[in-house]
């Protein structure tokens, strides 16, 4: 085997000269300088030659307008329509309109009254069938109505109420009996046996309804309680006029009772055709 040692350093000093820089060194230099260039020539030209154009800047838009797709909404201010000049209108005019307003305000007045007037004339008609107070209903009726005879003469009788009919009809048999009664009570002419004979009549009193025809007492009562049981009051109370005096006033509270019923249907009847022919009135006005 060869073995290999370490140089021995030459014995002639001479030998130990300065040696000379060789090509790798300069070389080494050389390159060193190009790559310097090389980055100068990079950071100067290279940055120009690659450089992008900026782009187009993006159009603005509107808060309303987000895609070109979607529907424009072009808002157009209209111009100012130039003044027109209206001529003015006679004066005339201006106070037949005046007239035709001031008109048809007082016609619907009169028909406002009118329907009010006719509500309470209705409600005043029904509560007087009834046989309780109706003072409340006929308050209603006299501011709109004014005065009349028809509601002084029910003033008397609204604190108290009238009779119904209902009630006249089942009180009227027992007064016409003591009509009846009545009717044969002898004068002060009349003999003995009359006297007797009267007396022991009314212990016990007849009345024939069968009979209707003739002025007699029974015919007259008969003819007036088929009146009453219809509800003719005030054709009853014309039958009963009729009758002898002594028969007349034997029916007393009867008749009075019937005469309050008579005058409340016929003074009511009578505002409400007032009330009623008032409202038909100021319809065809209108």
């Amino acid at each position: 085997m060869t073995s290999t040692e370490p140089a021995s350093p030459p014995a002639d000093p001479a030998r130990y000269r300065r040696k000379g820089l060789g090509v790798g060194f300069w070389l080494l230099i050389i390159f060193g300088f190009g790559c310097i260039g090389l980055g100068v020539f990079v950071a100067k030209y290279v940055p120009a030659l690659t450089a992008r154009k900026d782009p187009a800047p993006a159009a603005t838009v509107e808060p309303w307008r987000k895609s070109s797709t979607e529907p424009v909404t072009t808002v157009v201010t209209p111009a100012a329509a130039p003044a027109v000049a209206v001529p003015a209108a006679p004066a005339g005019d201006y106070s037949a309109l005046s007239a035709r307003i001031a008109e048809l305000e007082a016609g619907q007045t009169r028909t406002l009254q009118a329907a009010s007037s006719a509500l309470a004339a209705s409600a005043l008609f029904q509560a007087a069938q009834t046989s309780r107070p109706f003072a409340a209903e006929l308050s209603a009726v006299e501011p709109l109505m004014g005065a009349s005879p028809d509601l002084a003469s029910l003033r008397r009788i609204a604190a108290t109420g009238a009779p119904t009919r209902a009630s006249l009809s089942a009180e009227f048999p027992a007064a016409a009996s003591r009509a009846i009664a009545a009717s044969r009570r002898p004068d002060s002419r009349a003999s003995l046996f009359d006297r007797v004979r009267h007396a022991l009549g009314s212990v016990i009193t007849i009345r024939r309804i069968d009979v209707t025809e003739g002025k007699s007492a029974h015919a007259v009562l008969a003819r007036a309680e088929v009146k009453v049981s219809e509800g003719d009051v005030e054709g009853a109370l014309t039958e009963l006029d009729t009758l002898p005096p002594a028969a007349r006033d034997a029916l007393g509270t009867w008749r009075v009772r019937a005469e309050q019923r008579a005058e409340v249907d016929r003074r009511v009847a009578a505002l409400r055709e007032t009330a009623v022919r008032a409202l038909r009135e100021t319809g065809t006005a209108s």
